[in-house]
């Protein structure tokens, strides 16, 4: 088990040291950057705005713990390995979970007791880990006390990014996990809270974050334009969607609600009587007729929204050349809270309008600009639907 585990950390060096090279060419550049080879790293401290903070936390990664578990003076290689597997075998009896985590950073240990610490510990002057938590847990529990450390001092919107896209890049986090860290990072790039309001989030923003697809980024602008205090947010901060689509289509439905909310536009109760009828004579059935002049029946929104395209006109209008009609679709690309599917058919028309002639290019744009439309024609049949209740 102590072989294989050595094997399975070792096998990584290449990618670890490539990591390594990349992050640190780019710290060196920074004038306001110092490399200290032999830091003490009792010194430093985590930070509470870990990505990772919500897993090491949950596991139980804590000095007691790694004092307990760190290799001894003298204990052999196997020996220790030997001991630590006991400890995961005996932690996944009881939560899965926690063991893989704790799998996770003893592997990291073991490739630093072997090879050294190829990617460096950055922390600022106060002594707070920017990058590599986990190496410095991983140094503590292979019993090296000393290590190379970058000291960089840096705005907080730099550190923030830096942490978040440090973790993005060693391995996959939780779905709770990247969306904590992602909304961390927005509220500092963006300079405002996180949520509906933020109109700056967008998904051209999140996927240079977060290094996914269209689709994908769109997903996590959803979760981070959800109010902080959202239940559906909640929900995704406590691991309780196992399927991030469902996840995402409850997202996006709850931002449509808010949408609506915040413009007046909400359905109201119908057959509302005017008089109560715990009060009316039986044997009386004018009420009857009154109850129901006096009803208020809701317009089927459907019925609604297809009557009123009806008296629409048609849009006569030239077709716009390859730079502006990319420019144009980007335009539309940025409108708040399309779906997946129209965010994913722009991606589409957007690729394949460079080599497309004018009648291919008319037929794409007419079929994107017309569900363009029924999403935002929805906004006004809704409206129209309120004003008339109003008026009743």
């Amino acid at each position: 088990m102590a072989k294989a585990r050595t094997l399975l950390s070792t096998s990584s060096t290449d990618a670890h040291a490539e990591l390594a090279s990349q992050h640190a060419a780019a710290w060196n550049s920074q004038s306001s950057e110092r490399l200290d080879p032999k830091c003490d790293l009792t010194s430093l401290r985590p930070s509470p705005n870990n990505p990772r903070r919500r897993s090491l936390d949950r596991a139980g990664v804590t000095h007691e713990k790694i004092t307990e578990l760190a290799r001894r003076d003298g204990e052999g290689l196997d020996s220790w390995l030997d001991r630590l597997d006991d400890f995961c075998e005996s932690l996944r009896m009881s939560d899965p979970v926690a063991a893989t985590t704790w799998s996770e950073l003893i592997d990291i240990s073991v490739s630093i007791s072997t090879s050294e610490l190829l990617q460096p510990i950055v922390a600022n002057k106060q002594g707070i880990i920017i990058a590599g938590e986990r190496r410095w847990w991983a140094s503590l529990l292979a019993s090296i006390p000393v290590n190379r450390v970058f000291i960089r001092e840096m705005s907080s919107v730099t550190e923030t990014v830096s942490r978040f896209i440090e973790n993005v890049l060693r391995s996959d986090l939780s779905l709770p996990e990247m969306i904590s860290g992602l909304r961390a990072v927005l509220a500092e790039v963006t300079g405002e809270p996180c949520g509906p309001d933020n109109s700056k989030i967008t998904i051209k923003q999140v996927r240079s974050l977060v290094g996914k697809g269209t689709t994908q980024s769109a997903h996590y602008r959803a979760f981070c334009r959800l109010p902080e205090d959202d239940p559906i947010l909640q929900k995704l901060m406590v691991g309780a969607y196992s399927d991030k689509e469902v996840a995402y289509s409850d997202a996006s439905k709850r931002l449509d609600e808010l949408r609506r909310e915040k413009a007046g536009i909400q359905t109201k109760a119908t057959s509302i009587p005017a008089n109560d009828e715990s009060c009316a004579d039986p044997s009386d059935t004018s009420s009857e007729s009154t109850d129901k002049s006096n009803e208020r029946t809701t317009p089927d929104p459907k019925e609604a929204q297809s009557a009123m395209m009806a008296k629409l006109p048609p849009l006569r209008t030239r077709l716009p050349g390859t730079g502006g009609g990319k420019a144009f679709l980007h335009a539309v690309e940025s409108i708040p809270d399309l779906p997946v599917k129209i965010i994913e058919q722009i991606a589409t028309v957007k690729n394949e309008w460079e080599p497309a002639g004018d009648k291919t290019r008319r037929k794409m744009l007419q079929s994107l600009l017309n569900k363009v439309f029924d999403e935002l024609d929805a906004l006004d049949v809704a409206g129209s639907i309120d004003s008339q209740e109003d008026d009743q």
